[in-house]
């Protein structure tokens, strides 16, 4: 099967949430100096298959070294859940600046989402799910810049191997 390539630009970048961060007309997300926590969650990658396995994530990251940058990925194959009897949509949730950080981090964590620290290059072979989350989280001082987002949706065949 050939791998699928999906390239995240501006106009994806602004449906997503972003706190902390501000979107230029390139696709660059910069940090907004004064605030300690940076957050990114890009609306979901869909598949359109269920239990489907996803490859990798990668992207440019410019920080200064006071800061550390926390990728979060998470593979569904409902796009909601159910919260006190209510249905939920995933994006929803995570979106709502509401919610706050911890309730979403338990959240990622109920639903068995992968965290890598201080990479901009991961592996996301442990995933499947029709639908990916992705959450990008910098925390500390300092500017930064992240751009160039891309995610493969079929791993490495020599991974496979």
């Amino acid at each position: 099967m050939t791998g699928i390539h999906y390239t995240i630009k501006h106009n994806r970048l602004s449906r997503g949430y972003h706190r902390g961060m501000e979107l230029q007309e390139d696709g660059t997300l910069i940090g907004i100096p004064g605030e300690g926590i940076h957050t990114l969650c890009l609306p979901a990658l869909d598949s359109a298959e269920e239990d489907a396995t996803w490859g990798r994530v990668n992207f440019s990251l410019q920080m200064d070294e006071n800061a550390i940058c926390y990728v979060y990925a998470m593979a569904l194959n409902e796009d909601f859940f159910y919260q006190n009897g209510e249905k939920i949509r995933v994006e929803q949730f995570l979106f709502d600046p509401e919610v706050s950080d911890r309730q979403k981090q338990f959240f990622l964590e109920e639903h068995k989402a992968v965290r890598f620290v201080g990479q901009s290059d991961v592996l996301l072979y442990a995933l499947s799910g029709r639908y990916l989350y992705l959450i990008f989280r910098i925390m500390g001082e300092g500017e930064f810049q992240i751009s160039n987002i891309r995610i493969d949706r079929i791993g490495d065949n020599f991974m496979n191997t």
